[in-house]
């Protein structure tokens, strides 16, 4: 049982870490989106990541941006929700499942720092 307990601590944990890259992403929006940080319900995490998807058209920001933050957004919430159908019905296949969901947000999410930060720069240079 302990296993199990260090295992689900382990998932919230990395549910948080993909929670705070994207709080970061979101200030490197042109129109900064400051999501709820620090200590905060999950349940409050996860209505400002939808909410940054029914905003996230309101950017000025090029399609293939907008749309790596979107992937890493649902990413996000596909873990987090999977997260909570395994705290219901426990299943060892769930695990992956929320890891899978994981690595998928954390792969846009470089892919949108990637952008952000080219942006930076680009923005940088033109002020010089």
């Amino acid at each position: 049982m302990e296993d199990e307990s260090e295992n689900f601590a382990h998932l919230v944990a990395e549910i948080a870490n993909a929670y705070v890259k994207l709080v970061i992403a979101c200030r490197a929006l042109p129109i900064p989106v400051e999501l709820p940080n620090g200590v905060i319900l999950a349940s409050d995490a996860e209505d400002a990541v939808r909410r940054l998807l029914d905003i996230i058209d309101d950017q000025p920001i090029p399609e293939a941006a907008e749309s790596s933050l979107v992937l890493a957004a649902s990413f996000w919430l596909a873990a987090h929700d999977v997260l909570h159908l395994h705290m219901e019905e426990p299943h060892k296949g769930r695990n992956l499942e929320v890891l899978a969901c994981l690595i998928g947000a954390e792969r846009y999410v470089n892919e949108f720092a990637e952008w952000a930060v080219a942006n930076k720069r680009e923005s940088e240079d033109g002020q010089e």
